[in-house]
């Protein structure tokens, strides 16, 4: 991942600060059934992107409502330490992409997709 896109990353994330994560905990909090999602544009969370199994035991599948093109996929942990960041070069609407937590410990992780102005956030299970 480019070191620029990093940066605007991070500098988002520290801008958004509190208020983010406060967002994301009352977003999560609201939908404990695992398949929702927060988005900056406040879109039906079902809408835009499925998230599932939740909990994942092995593989995370992502379905998108919509086409989504040069889609930047990020994991962080529960301490907020960024283990995942990739380009997806193109999501196509109703096909399911799929990522593997095998390597990573059980524990509380949110994954972002951030494509064009939509930041679409989910916190997830790993067992």
């Amino acid at each position: 991942m480019n070191r620029y896109l990093l940066l605007l990353l991070a500098g988002i994330l520290m801008q958004a600060g509190n208020v983010f994560a406060q967002e994301l905990a009352q977003a999560t909090d609201e939908r404990t059934a695992g398949t929702g999602s927060a988005c900056a544009a406040r879109t039906a969370p079902s809408d835009l992107v499925r998230f599932y199994p939740n909990p994942v035991t092995n593989k995370l599948y992502i379905t998108p409502a919509e086409e989504m093109n040069n889609v930047l996929f990020y994991v962080t942990d529960a301490r907020g330490r960024m283990v995942v960041n990739e380009m997806i070069p193109n999501l196509p609407a109703g096909q399911a992409f799929s990522y593997s937590f095998d390597a990573l410990p059980a524990g509380v992780y949110v994954v972002m997709l951030q494509a064009e102005n939509k930041l679409i956030t989910q916190r997830i299970m790993v067992q």
